[in-house]
C-alpha cells in the first residue's frame, strides 16, 4: 500500500501543468491539443510498462536459471507458461510504445520530442540502477526524471516553453525525493549514512520553498506563498528521520511499523502541497 501511495504522487509530476492552472483548450471540432496530450501520457505509460516487464522477465530468468544449475548444469530447463506469457507481453507492449512514441514525434515539435526521449532514457537509467542497488545514482536520475516530465507536462498543454515550469517541477521532485528516502530502502545500498538526515531535510523543505520563490518574485500570483504552510506540519519530521535512522542501522531493530507511518505522513504533505495549489488555482 505504501509503495503503491509513493507511485501515485511520483506519477502526478506529469499532471503538475493542470493541477497548477494549465488549461488544454478545446474548440468545436478542434481536439489535436487534446489528442497531443493523451498521446504524451500514453507515451509514458507504455515506456514504464515496457521497462516494468523487462525488470520482470530478467529478474525470472535469473531465478529460473539459478534454480536450473543446481538441477543439471548440461540441461536447459523448459519455457514455463509465466515467462512465455512475460515474454508475449513484453513483445506487445514494446511495439505498442515505438508505436506511440512514432505518433508523438508526427504531433508534436522535434525539441520537445527529444526532451521527452531524454526524461524516458532518464527513467530506464534510473530502473537499472534501482536494480544494482546504487542507490545515489538511482536517487539523482530519478529526481532528474521526474523534474524533467513535470516540465514537459507544462509544455504540452502550454504549447510553449517557459522556465518557470521547470521550478515547479525541480521543487516537487525534491519533495518526491524525500518521500522515497522516508522508506529506509537504501540501507544496506550505500557506505555511509553520515549526511543522510541534512540531505532528507534539504530535499524535504526547500522543495516548498523552491515553488513559493515564483511567489516572491511574481512569476506566480502572491497567494501561493501558503505552500509554505506545509513546513510547519513537516518541522518534526527531520528528528524523527535521525530516530528511525538509529533504529534501523542498529542490528535486530526493525520498526516497520513506524516506518509506514512516517512514509504516509511524508506523503500526506506532499497530498497537502498539491491540494492546496488545486485550491489556490481554483479560487484565485
Amino acid at each position: 500500500m505504501q509503495k503503491l501511495i509513493v507511485n501515485i504522487l511520483e506519477g502526478l509530476a506529469i499532471l503538475l501543468g493542470p493541477i497548477f492552472g494549465a488549461k488544454i483548450s478545446i474548440a468545436y471540432g478542434e481536439t489535436a491539443q487534446l489528442e497531443l496530450y493523451l498521446t504524451f501520457l500514453l507515451s509514458f505509460l507504455c515506456w514504464i510498462a515496457t521497462d516494468r516487464l523487462c525488470f520482470i522477465y530478467l529478474s525470472t530468468g535469473q531465478s529460473s536459471e539459478g534454480v536450473g544449475k543446481k538441477k543439471d548444469k548440461t540441461k536447459k530447463a523448459p519455457l514455463s507458461r509465466s515467462n512465455f506469457g512475460i515474454i508475449t507481453s513484453l513483445i506487445i507492449s514494446a511495439f505498442f510504445s515505438l508505436g506511440i512514441l512514432h505518433l508523438l514525434q508526427t504531433k508534436s515539435e522535434q525539441f520537445f520530442f527529444h526532451l521527452v526521449l531524454l526524461a524516458l532514457s532518464l527513467h530506464s537509467i534510473s530502473s537499472i540502477a534501482n536494480q544494482r542497488g546504487l542507490f545515489w545514482i538511482w536517487l539523482i536520475t530519478r529526481g532528474c526524471y521526474n523534474s524533467l516530465v513535470g516540465a514537459l507536462g507544462f509544455m504540452v498543454v502550454t504549447q510553449q516553453f517557459y522556465w518557470q515550469p521547470f521550478v515547479i517541477s525541480i521543487g516537487y521532485s525534491l519533495m518526491i525525493g524525500a518521500l522515497h528516502l522516508s522508506h529506509f530502502n537504501f540501507l544496506g545500498k550505500i557506505s555511509s549514512t553520515k549526511h543522510l538526515v541534512t540531505i532528507y531535510s534539504g530535499l524535504l523543505f526547500l522543495g516548498p520553498v523552491v515553488i513559493s520563490s515564483l511567489a516572491v518574485f511574481r512569476e506566480l500570483p502572491k497567494n501561493y506563498i501558503f505552500i509554505l504552510v506545509v513546513l510547519f506540519l513537516a518541522q518534526r519530521f527531520p528528528a524523527i528521520f535521525k530516530e528511525l535512522l538509529k533504529l534501523f542501522s542498529s542490528k535486530g531493530a526493525a520498526p516497520t511499523d513506524r516506518r509506514d507511518k512516517f512514509v504516509s505522513a511524508n506523503a500526506g504533505i506532499i497530498a497537502a502541497l498539491l491540494l492546496i495549489v488545486a485550491l489556490l488555482t481554483t479560487f484565485s
